[in-house]
């Protein structure tokens, strides 16, 4: 399992791609200036619960794993998926 100390990652960026011609995606961006990458990047194949899901995503999972880091939540963008 990998461990990253509390405190290294301090701020997080949520970006929904709804879905046009590629299928809906959704990413959780690590947005500290020195320290980039990918926390979470996936797919979301059910469409007719597209809205419930991102909800539940935006209300629920990406504040849970905001409290892991210890960081903040500093933008969410929503994009239609081209």
């Amino acid at each position: 399992m990998l461990q990253i100390p509390s405190g290294l990652i301090t701020q997080l960026k949520l970006e929904i791609y709804e879905k046009a011609k590629l299928p809906a995606q959704i990413k959780l961006l690590i947005g500290d200036e020195y320290l980039k990458g990918t926390i979470l990047d996936g797919f979301i194949e059910d469409n007719n619960n597209f809205d419930h899901i991102t909800r539940e995503i935006e209300n629920t999972i990406v504040p849970n794993i905001c409290n892991i880091f210890e960081a903040k939540l500093i933008e969410t963008k929503k994009i239609l998926n081209t």
